[in-house]
């Protein structure tokens, strides 16, 4: 159960892989709409702490991620657009459903803002929820507060409106995210 929760909670808290060099990004608001990251992602649950690689591509409404552990070892792959969300584990096992949050819930009885999170990780607040937001003088995301979590945005891509390292909690989970290269992704037909 450990092991699910932990490969869970950082594949649905990313949702929603490859070119060499990564392009300036300096998206507004919105006009990112296909994007990769690969980073870093630090989670701590109760008393355990898990550190996984994560590769993220989003495609519009299609999102794939890739997780692994350390050494490079998979751990799991969360695939998903607006039809539904498959989980499939390291040993091949798969698992669907409607949406991330519920397939989250179902396996390991933990809730996330998963709809916000591709937002978040760009710095952007989730459309249709209330926020509170403080911003910094170029206009980029300090702090949010949003569906019951707290975002803070540490440290942006040099030279870019991409966020580099952010932190999430509620009063359960906090997550730690570090961004070492964002790449724009064309558009898909």
């Amino acid at each position: 159960m450990k092991r699910i929760l932990a490969c869970l909670l950082v594949g649905t808290f990313s949702l929603y892989l490859a070119a060499c060099s990564t392009p300036a990004l300096r998206p507004e608001t919105g006009a990112l709409s296909g994007w990769r990251l690969q980073g870093r992602i630090a989670i701590t649950y109760q008393t355990e702490v898990w550190n996984l690689s994560i590769d993220w591509l989003q495609q519009g409404k299609d999102a794939v991620i890739q997780l692994s552990g350390p050494l490079g070892r998979g751990v799991a792959r969360l695939q998903g657009n607006d039809f539904g969300v498959t989980l499939e584990h390291a040993d091949g096992r798969t698992r669907f459903a409607r949406d991330a949050e519920t397939l989250l819930l179902e396996e390991t009885g933990v809730r996330l803002p998963l709809a916000g999170l591709r937002y978040w990780v760009r710095g952007e607040v989730e459309p249709g929820s209330a926020a509170q937001v403080r911003k910094d003088q170029d206009g980029r995301m300090l702090e949010l507060e949003q569906r019951g979590w707290r975002v803070l945005y540490l440290r942006y891509m040099s030279g870019q409106t991409l966020p580099r390292k952010l932190t999430l909690t509620n009063s359960e989970v906090k997550v730690k995210l570090v961004v070492d290269r964002w790449q724009a992704i064309p558009a898909h037909e």
